[in-house]
């Protein structure tokens, strides 16, 4: 089994069209994520994140699962 943490962040700057800029084309996101694996099996690994959004500009969470499985 093994723990591991992160955070993301990301800043998008304005976008411009014909010269001109794009109103509310700015976005800053950041995310704190938190994981889990643990082998369920000799061949198989279950990994499950989840998120929590930290800058209104990504989702409130996050929540991921897999399942790898090797032949």
């Amino acid at each position: 089994t093994s723990l591991r943490g992160g955070f993301e962040f990301s800043g998008f700057g304005r976008t411009r069209a014909g010269g001109s800029s794009i109103a509310g084309s700015e976005a800053t996101a950041g995310l704190l994520e938190f994981g889990l694996a643990t082998l369920v099996s000799a061949r198989a690994l279950l990994d499950i994140e989840i998120a929590i959004g930290l800058t209104r500009d990504t989702p409130d969470f996050r929540v991921g699962m897999a399942l790898p499985i090797r032949f």
